[in-house]
């Protein structure tokens, strides 16, 4: 299992190397700051991503990343079992894959658009209320749409992230978490 694991990992790698050689390849790590929302009345609280970004193209481009995203809000008002001021946190690895173009793109400065798919993988999950933790969800498909900007190594983005998943804990009907990112990033490499 580990051995097949091991080629698949090298083979992704292998591809991955074509592929920069023969296109714009930009790469680096990124930081932002969320506000996660669900789909009931929520206090919206900051979190944070963590990850690293890859993008392949010029004016046309694809990009996927990898990210670690802990999100949190609050319950404004009791629904079922769940008192006011429960509060949802959550863990995930978040994985966008984006298509782009560059309205602008100049050598130092660029202006850009964006939209993809976007899978979330939990790590941990738990909403409080009454003092019990409940698990929720455990995959979350959705997508990303947002703009940004590149000036010279750095990336400013601003996007919004939705959620395709309803989710159920016990008597309390569906929700769908939503999110808003302001990202930072640096280009380490860029070719």
């Amino acid at each position: 299992m580990r051995t097949n694991l091991g080629r698949f990992v090298l083979g992704i790698l292998f591809q991955m190397l074509i592929t920069i050689g023969m296109a714009q390849f930009t790469m680096g790590p990124k930081v932002s700051i969320n506000f996660s929302n669900i789909m009931y009345e929520t206090e919206m609280e900051p979190g944070f991503n963590a990850g690293i970004f890859f993008r392949f193209g010029k004016s046309f481009y694809f990009q996927p990343d990898f990210d670690y995203s802990f999100r949190t809000s609050t319950l404004k008002e009791a629904i079922g079992e769940l008192k006011e001021n429960a509060r949802l946190k959550s863990h995930y690895i978040d994985i966008p894959l984006l298509i782009g173009y560059k309205f602008i793109d100049n050598p130092n400065f660029n202006f850009r658009v964006f939209i993809g798919p976007r899978l979330g993988i939990l790590i941990a999950n738990n909403l409080q209320s009454n003092g019990k933790d409940k698990s929720i969800g455990t995959v979350q498909i959705g997508g990303r749409t947002g703009i940004g900007i590149d000036f010279w190594r750095f990336i400013l983005d601003v996007n919004y992230d939705f959620s395709a998943n309803k989710y159920n804990a016990e008597s309390v009907t569906w929700w769908k978490q939503n999110m808003i990112n302001i990202t930072l990033g640096f280009k380490i490499f860029k070719k």
